[in-house]
């Protein structure tokens, strides 16, 4: 179903001489590689002004989070099924700040209001993914099937399989699978529910606009999650304080790097 209060109030306001004069860009653009590190930056300077309201969001994602995993047979799937429906409501969140310099906690569950559908198939395509993927490496190692699918929950969220294999022959392969699984699962979801709840791309352009506009930036998107990762490595050292900090600041990259893809300035029709 349709939210015509998203698309009218939003996503009709994020292109006029009010805000910041940018053009929406329907398949991506290349952007530079270094450029990509501005995704925490933006992401940084969105969250900072309403700094407490990010946390609050956390802490209930984080405990609707851990309640999900902890439901018998299925926390393996239903943090990745329901993930884009998060995203799309973070999605919402950032454009409404950004729009009207408000934040509304309550659209963070816009994604289950508006579009459940769509963002669901989205989630049910990355759990295919990374479902494959298990199967494929517990084929390869010789690993009991369901185990390597229901059993070890937080590898198979979190892809920690990679580095938990023992030598062996067939170890090379099981890593290059978990990567492609892990690229592919990225590409295809990383701009999907922002296209999906805001531009009211069906699912199968999101998904493929999403992978093209990841494809082509690859090396920056490389650079981001190296980067990114270590600011969340190092900011649990204080007693795990500082994700209060670095988990909004990640949460926020999906809509700052949407905004670096799909958005450019409109120039100047004054020019000679």
């Amino acid at each position: 179903m349709d939210n015509p209060n998203i698309h009218q109030n939003l996503e009709n306001t994020s292109n006029n001489a009010t805000n910041d004069n940018s053009i929406f860009i329907p398949n991506g653009q290349t952007i530079n590689v270094s450029a990509t590190i501005g995704w925490i930056g933006d992401a940084w300077d969105f969250i900072t002004p309403k700094l407490v309201m990010w946390i609050v969001m956390v802490i209930i994602y984080g405990i609707i989070q851990l309640g999900l995993i902890l439901i018998p047979h299925f926390g393996f799937i239903l943090p990745n099924l329901l993930e884009p429906l998060f995203v799309a409501g973070i999605i919402v969140i950032c454009e409404k700040q950004r729009t009207h310099g408000k934040f509304e906690l309550g659209r963070f569950f816009d994604g289950f209001k508006y579009k459940c559908g769509d963002l669901l198939v989205v989630g049910l395509i990355v759990c295919g993914i990374q479902i494959i993927s298990s199967l494929l490496i517990a084929l390869i190692d010789g690993d009991n099937l369901y185990q390597s699918v229901f059993g070890d929950i937080y590898s198979y969220i979190n892809f920690d399989s990679i580095i938990t294999y023992n030598d062996s022959e067939s170890s090379f392969l099981s890593l290059m699978i978990s990567l492609i699984s892990l690229f592919l699962s990225t590409a295809c979801s990383w701009f999907a529910p922002a296209l999906i709840i805001l531009k009211n791309f069906n699912v199968g352009k999101a998904l493929s606009i999403s992978f093209n506009a990841i494809s082509k930036n690859i090396l920056g998107v490389i650079l981001f999650f190296i980067f990114m990762y270590l600011l969340i490595f190092l900011s649990t050292l204080p007693l795990f304080l500082g994700l209060l900090l670095t988990a909004p600041l990640y949460m926020a990259t999906s809509y700052s790097s949407y905004r670096r893809v799909f958005y450019k300035k409109e120039e100047s029709s004054n020019k000679l």
